[in-house]
């Protein structure tokens, strides 16, 4: 198997499939890669993902007009820097409305009553629309791991009305679901 540049990628005898179709590089240059496992994006205050933004998107972006191919890769670090993050103001649902209405929004789905308060939660402040800021909060499994069941819930950030809310499958990758 050889990639779209004619480089390398695998080499399997018949009917075998291959192993190795995630080649070196594949968080697009190794060394951007590297350097943004070590930020711990997902561990990073709404600051540090503002900042992050501003610096990384734009690398990213030059990085793919010049690499055509990778408009269509799904690393984290492509992924990522497809949203603009900012910081909520005075203006927005706070942190905790925000993540009280998505646990309102997954008991909707079916989540148990019972476990929505055991549920770790992940939230990003999404900026990318200057005329729509999102909370878009990534609901865990329960602690207990009794539900292995996880969601997704979209808040618009001045109302708090639910714009998206699903549970997430098995076959989604996560770049369909993580921000």
């Amino acid at each position: 198997m050889f990639g779209y540049d004619g480089s390398l990628i695998d080499i399997v005898s018949g009917e075998k499939a291959f192993d190795m179709s995630i080649r070196k590089g594949f968080y697009i240059e190794e060394e951007l890669g590297v350097q943004f496992m070590s930020f711990d994006f997902w561990g990073m205050t709404h600051e540090q993902r503002a900042a992050f933004s501003s610096k990384w998107n734009p690398i990213v972006d030059a990085y793919q007009q010049e690499h055509s191919y990778y408009t269509n890769h799904k690393d984290w670090l492509v992924d990522v820097t497809r949203h603009t993050y900012g910081i909520p103001d005075e203006m927005d649902i706070s942190e905790e409305e925000a993540q009280d209405a998505a646990r309102q929004a997954i008991i909707a789905l079916g989540a148990d009553v019972d476990t929505v308060g055991d549920r770790p939660i992940e939230c990003y402040f999404d900026i990318t629309d200057p005329n729509q800021h999102k909370w878009n909060l990534f609901i865990s499994q329960p602690k207990n791991y009794e539900d292995f069941i996880c969601y997704r819930v979209v808040l618009d950030a001045k109302t708090g009305s639910v714009l998206e809310a699903f549970e997430i499958s098995a076959p989604m990758i996560p770049a369909d679901y993580r921000m």
